[in-house]
């Protein structure tokens, strides 16, 4: 995921120069160094006057923004797919991807330790980048969803109480939300329900859980994830809300 600290380092060595040259009359070169590392905010006013002393224009990191989202969400789907199949070797390539952000390569990486049953030797680091990257970003968009929803399977349970916590109190528009979206927070969900299975911990919340997958709008990219909650809460008998869920799929 590109950020603004992303976007300047990266025009800043296309121009060869350094952070002194680049922020000289605007910020001191520590203070560069740290938005370029994403540890401090800019405000949007010092950010145009770096572009302008620069020479770069606003509509140049707006298509670059516009062009990595794209990017991004076609990686995700090449991604997918290629686990989906267990084609090792195309995710081997696309864990080398060098356009792409290395928390979604660290991602890939995940799924492949996955794949090739070696999760007990991930590198603990990488699982604390990712741990430090969810912590740290405020905005969830889609990229943030999908790196969620493929590594849910890092973190014991309690560790991903408070993710789940945030999905089912602030991602409730569904109206409001493209199919892809809707794809991400279901893969979540059912990602949360399967490590609570793997954990043999159940409580309350799995009935919530299950409750949100139930009532996430009908369309044909989450059928599977509506039937997988469905047989996951009757095979393991999950506790239920107030007694009853309802697990009716609706007709897509």
């Amino acid at each position: 995921m590109l950020t603004i600290g992303d976007y300047l380092k990266h025009k800043r060595k296309d121009m060869h120069l350094s952070r002194k040259a680049f922020a000289q009359g605007i910020v001191d070169s520590s203070y560069l160094a740290r938005v370029e590392k994403n540890k401090n905010e800019i405000r949007a006013i010092t950010f145009i006057e770096l572009l302008n002393k620069n020479g770069i224009s606003l509509g140049d990191f707006l298509d670059n923004i516009d062009m990595l989202h794209f990017q991004n969400y076609l990686y995700q789907i090449k991604v997918r797919e290629a686990y989906i199949a267990g084609d090792l070797d195309t995710l081997i390539k696309l864990s080398k991807n060098p356009v792409t952000s290395n928390i979604m390569r660290i991602v890939v990486n995940w799924l492949i330790a996955i794949l090739t049953d070696q999760i007990d030797t991930f590198p603990e680091k990488n699982k604390v980048i990712i741990k430090n990257f969810l912590l740290e970003v405020e905005y969830w968009d889609d990229d943030v969803l999908w790196i969620i929803a493929n590594c849910l399977g890092m973190y014991d349970l309690d560790q991903v109480n408070g993710i789940i916590n945030r999905i089912l109190g602030s991602y409730t528009d569904f109206a409001e939300y493209n199919d892809y979206k809707i794809k991400l927070l279901a893969e979540i969900a059912v990602n949360y329900l399967e490590l609570s299975i793997k954990e043999d911990s159940y409580s309350i919340k799995q009935a919530k859980v299950a409750n949100y997958i139930d009532h996430l709008p009908a369309c044909s990219s989450i059928f599977y994830e509506k039937l997988k909650a469905k047989y996951i809460m009757q095979t393991h008998q999950l506790p239920k809300i107030n007694g009853s869920i309802s697990f009716i799929l609706e007709s897509i």
